[in-house]
């Protein structure tokens, strides 16, 4: 695992949401501590990394293949999106009144996902 490529998909992310980016944390999945962080939300890593691994644990009971990409629509015009792979997530809260959704979706989390395998395969 590269940290500074780590660093620097979480700058290029910065970069592609601007200022509709609130927060966002690349961590590891055993115990939910940040690598790399915008806003960093330790509480949201901590929680986040518990419900990734029960939605993991559940489809995987339900022998259903489960991507490697979540979303989650919440309140005021947030949105959550969940990208794992290996023993890392990336979790990150965006407003979605300030990005257009199908950018983010279409365009962005696939380069930050391609942009994380990258990272840690270095």
């Amino acid at each position: 695992m590269d940290v500074q490529k780590l660093k620097e998909a979480m700058e290029k992310l910065k970069g592609d949401m601007g200022n509709a980016l609130l927060t966002s944390d690349i961590v590891m999945q055993k115990d939910g501590q940040a690598l790399v962080s915008h806003n960093p939300n330790p509480k949201l890593c901590a929680l986040g990394t518990l419900m990734v691994k029960q939605i993991v644990d559940i489809t995987k009971k339900a022998e259903v293949k489960l991507g490697n990409k979540l979303m989650l629509k919440l309140s005021n015009n947030q949105a959550l999106i969940v990208l794992y792979q290996g023993d890392y997530i990336w979790g990150s809260i965006f407003d979605e009144s300030k990005i257009q959704i199908g950018l983010v979706v279409n365009a962005i989390v696939p380069d930050a996902l391609k942009n994380l395998k990258e990272a840690i395969s270095s």
